[in-house]
Order: structure tokens, then sequence, then C-alpha cells
């Protein structure tokens, strides 16, 4: 019994230590990518059924010109509603919008206009779109925060 005993404060040590003191690496890389999230939704053009139009919104936080985080897009009360997560804190960030779903070849223009935004640790911001159907566009429309 008292051999049971001593083995399981042996098994803990060898946890806490071997999995508990990571030096950063693989394990601090996700951590790196951010506790930001970007949340809202975007109103479709009128006569759009959500359906379709939810499944082909593509909307991406983008850092310059490399797109970072997850994106996360759902139907939700005729509209989509998205998150964007695991944002960086500190920098300067853009949402980019893209909404291919107008009649007659043209596509959603997307306000308001792309402007940088800056979260902080552990903020969630919202931002909320509008598009519209307008002739004269080209198929796909980008725009953003």
């Amino acid at each position: 019994m008292l051999a049971r005993i001593a083995i399981v404060p042996a098994i803990a040590l060898t946890l806490v230590a071997g999995c508990g003191v990571a030096p950063r690496g693989a394990n601090y890389a996700g951590e790196s990518l951010g506790t930001a999230t970007i949340a809202g939704v975007v109103y479709l053009p009128q006569g759009v059924a959500p359906a379709g139009a939810c499944g082909a919104l593509s909307i991406q936080a983008m850092q310059g010109s490399m797109a970072i985080g997850d994106s996360h897009v759902v139907e939700s009360h005729r509209r989509c509603s998205y998150e964007l997560t695991r944002l960086p804190t500190d920098v300067d960030l853009t949402v980019r919008v893209s909404l291919p779903v107008c009649a007659g070849g043209t596509s959603a223009v997307i306000s308001p206009a792309r402007e940088p935004v800056r979260l902080e640790r552990d903020e969630t911001r919202t931002r909320d779109y509008k598009s519209t159907c307008a002739a004269g566009n080209t198929i796909m429309a980008r725009a953003g925060n």
C-alpha cells in the first residue's frame, strides 16, 4: 500500500515537470495568433435568399495582404452572421468581404468601406456590413471594415 502512495506523487510530479513547463515554441504558436475577435452581420441585398448567399459569403481578417485568424459564417434571421477569431492585437487589421450574389451579372456593393482597426487583448469588436445590388459592378465585390 505504501508503494502505491509513493508512486502517485512521482507520476504527478513527472506530468507537471514534463508538460507544464514548456518553452516558447509549438505550444506558444497557437497563443500568438491572438485573442481578439471581430463579429457582426452582413445584411443581404433586397430579394437575395440567405441560404445561398451565406454560403457564397467570404469574409476574412487581413494583416496587410495576408489573411489571418479563423472565419465562421452562418445564416441568421435573413442575414449572414460572421465571427473572425484568433486575431492579433495591437496591429492594423482590415476586413475583406466578398459577396457574389446579385442578379444580372452584378455583385453586391459592401459598405462601410475598408478601414483599419486595431484590437486590444481579449476584445470583441462589432462590425456590421450592408450590401446592395447595383448595375455595373464586377462579379466579385471586395470591401471591408
